[in-house]
């Protein structure tokens, strides 16, 4: 039991509220009942077509009742009723075609057939040298880079090697085969994949136990399962018992049990503390989320009242609230209530809203006619002569009608499209009257199809110089060239002739001329411009040279010779002043190397290689530290530190940055308490209890109780009184053994 925190109030505030039976004017859940019903009903129908059974729509029925009242069936000689047979024959016929474009199958329009017969078959060398108003250039040489050859001039012959081991090159069908037929990249096999043997696998198998024999009395091996239940009866073996271990009693726990006090005196406290304790109240309470506390002595503790942004305690009015929220619901079917998945909620949504009188035809399966009623029921009947002359009102007379079409006399005639022969033709066999349109080509007169209209359409209609460079793929180079001009790329990226200008001229010779800018001569200084031109010069000179050395001031040494191992730098302290030659001092370099004595760089500081070499540290010229770049750390010597006294008494509070090994002088006390604090994960340490007492110690490892092997218990005396613990710290757990009684 707990508060509510404010996640999961509003997590119940958002659930469903309790739903009641959904309704014609009411939401909710999808009763058993209603899910009967409305899985009884009728299915969506589709619209009715010459194929299709289904319901009339209104523009049929619209359609259908404009129609000319009851007639007999049409014929080549008869007015009447279009029959399905006809209708078929007749929608199969070719419809009206539409003037052929890029997209649309269609006749060719007398326009596009002058327009497409104007335009070029192909390209001749003329027509490219009428639309340039130039003989384009002819390549000269032609030359290659590796690995591809050639072997010059103006008839060429580019080849390229066979790759092989030292030879870039092609790759041969024979070597394609080889390189295919290789084992593709494999990943490491596990118990789900097959693959390679990683080497850490193999060492894993290589491992594993060779195959045994049942082990007996003279014979190791495997336990057979009879024995295993044999020894399984038997009684576990017994360790001594702890605090934490059920086992045997040892005699020197029974002697330590039957010391114990019965009971507890003042005198007793007193003399374990070995003072006299005081008294003392609490002085302050304080609380933490969602609890809150004035604090002091006289505290009052409360709690918020939980809501959708504050964690605390959940009010009457909200339990009731939540409780009274829809339970979780399954999907509703026709024996259970629930709610109406998606998929039902789509079949009960395409179901008939109503019944139309197509629906009753399709239902009763009635065959085509008209629907005669007889005494109630309903029924497929032909009409009679004497309903039609009613319905006409008067008695039609007889017709002689069509009798031959193309040659063909059948009662029964129909009309097919066909796409043979060289033009366009009606074939007529078996009262089928085929009309022929070819797809128009060279050989045949007949239908422009869309990919040759496409084709025609984008054929040229006149040549220019852009349709030549887009051909190519470059603009051709017009030999003719004005004297000393030059071809520089225009912003169209055409070659185009200009004469240079500016800062420099170039002659019909290739000779370039550099502008001048100021006058020639010798000087000791000179001004540039942003184009690196000098533009002035001074000729003065501006230099003081003493004795062949240049002073300090005019920006010398004003010395010609010095001690080894100076510097020329300003003073190691105070204000600025005239440089000179002196040794190097630690303020010099304390902001960029380590000098001895240490330094001060106001930030974290960072010693070791940035390339892939190993950092060294020597001693005595020999190298005692080497960090290799993977991280690991060689020591040719030990690593240790001094051994931590300062622990006595009873209690002992040990931190291992100080120092990684701990002796502890307990002196006489019964159960020493160690607290030991930063352990790093895979360090060791060393902790050693020393004095006469024989009680257990107790320990937390960073605020943990360790794990002992042996079990944690009592300690020895020997020659030293010491009892050693080791102790290692995985990152987790504190790891402890030990040995008692040196």
């Amino acid at each position: 039991d707990g508060y509510l925190t404010s996640a999961d109030w509003t997590t119940f505030n958002a659930k469903q509220n309790a739903l009641v039976a959904a309704s014609a004017a009411t939401d909710g859940y999808l009763t058993s009942a209603d899910w009967t019903t409305f899985n009884a009903k009728q299915n969506a129908l589709v619209a009715a077509s010459a194929a299709t059974d289904g319901y009339l729509t209104s523009a049929d029925w619209t359609t259908f009742n404009a129609k000319q009242n009851a007639l007999v069936a049409a014929s080549a000689a008869t007015d009447g009723y279009l029959t399905s047979a006809d209708w078929t024959t007749f929608n199969a016929k070719q419809n009206a075609l539409v003037a052929a474009t890029a997209s649309t199958d269609g006749y060719l329009t007398s326009s596009d057939w002058s327009l497409f017969n104007s335009k070029l078959s192909f390209i001749t060398s003329g027509d490219v040298i009428t639309a340039l108003g130039y003989t384009p250039g002819t390549v000269t040489d032609v030359t290659a880079s590796g690995p591809l050859a050639s072997t010059g001039g103006t008839t060429p012959n580019i080849t390229i090697a066979q790759a092989t081991g030292a030879v870039s090159g092609f790759l041969t069908s024979a070597d394609w085969t080889i390189f295919n037929a290789k084992q593709n990249a494999l990943v490491a096999a596990s118990a789900a994949t097959d693959g390679y043997l990683t080497s850490s696998d193999w060492s894993v198998f290589n491992a594993k136990q060779n195959a045994l024999v049942a082990a007996s009395a003279a014979t190791d091996g495997y336990l057979t399962s009879s024995d295993w239940t044999m020894f399984n009866a038997k009684q576990n073996s017994l360790v001594a018992a702890t605090a934490s271990t059920d086992g045997y009693l040892t005699s020197a726990d029974w002697t330590t049990f039957n010391a114990k006090l019965s009971f507890i005196t003042s005198g007793d406290v007193i003399t374990a503390l070995g003072y006299t304790p005081g008294t003392g109240t609490v002085t302050d309470v304080t609380a933490s989320g969602p609890l809150a506390s004035t604090g002091g002595t006289t505290p009052n503790i409360t709690i918020a009242q939980a809501t959708g942004a504050v964690s605390g305690y959940l009010a009457s009015a909200d339990w009731t609230i939540f409780n009274n929220k829809q339970n979780a619901l399954v999907a509703a079917t026709a024996s259970t209530d629930g709610y109406l998945t998606s998929a039902d909620w789509s079949v009960f949504n395409s179901k008939l809203s109503f019944i139309t009188s197509g629906d009753i035809h399709t239902a009763l399966s009635l065959s085509n006619g008209f629907v005669r009623s007889t005494a109630g029921v309903l029924s497929a009947a032909a009409l009679t002569s004497g309903e039609v002359i009613t319905a006409l009102g008067y008695t039609p007379s007889a017709g002689s009608g069509l009798t031959s079409l193309n040659a063909q006399i059948g009662t029964n005639q129909t009309f097919a499209v066909g796409t043979a022969g060289t033009d366009f033709a009606i074939n007529s066999s078996a009262d089928v009257h085929t009309f022929n349109i070819p797809s128009a080509s060279a050989a045949n007169r007949g239908l422009l199809t869309s990919a040759d209209w496409t084709t025609f359409n984008a054929k040229l209609s006149a040549i220019t110089s852009a349709d030549v460079a887009a051909a190519l793929g470059y603009t051709p180079l017009n030999q003719t060239l004005a004297n000393g001009s030059i071809f520089v790329g225009s912003v169209g990226n055409v070659a185009t002739a200009q004469q240079m200008s500016g800062d420099a001229t170039l002659s019909n010779a290739g000779v370039l001329t550099l502008a001048s800018v100021t006058s020639s001569g010798t000087y000791s200084r000179v001004t540039v411009d942003v184009k690196g031109r000098v533009t002035a010069g001074v000729v003065s000179q501006d230099l003081s040279i003493v004795t062949g050395t240049l002073a300090v001031a005019n920006g010398g040494t004003g010395v010609s010779t010095t001690n080894a191992n100076l510097v020329f730098a300003g003073p190691t302290t105070g204000v600025a002043a005239a440089p000179s030659f002196r040794a190097l001092v630690s303020g010099d370099l304390s902001s960029a190397a380590f000098v001895n004595g240490g330094n001060s760089f106001g930030t974290a500081a960072n010693i070791g290689t940035n390339d892939a070499n190993t950092l060294s540290i020597k001693t005595g010229n020999v190298a005692r530290i080497n960090i290799d770049t993977s991280g690991g750390a060689e020591f040719t010597g030990q690593a240790w530190s001094a051994a931590d006294t300062s622990c006595a008494g009873a209690t002992c509070n040990w931190d291992a940055n100080v120092s990684n090994v701990m002796v502890y002088n307990a002196a006489a006390t019964v159960n020493p308490a160690i607290t030991a604090t930063n352990l790093r994960p895979g360090g060791t340490y060393m902790l050693v209890v020393q004095g006469s007492g024989t009680g257990s110690i107790s320990m937390t490892c960073n605020a943990q109780a360790p794990s002992y092997v042996p079990a944690n218990g009592l300690r020895v005396n020997g020659t030293k009184n010491k009892s050693v613990y080791t102790m290692m710290w995985d990152g987790t757990d504190c790891l402890v053994t030990w040995i008692t009684g040196f």
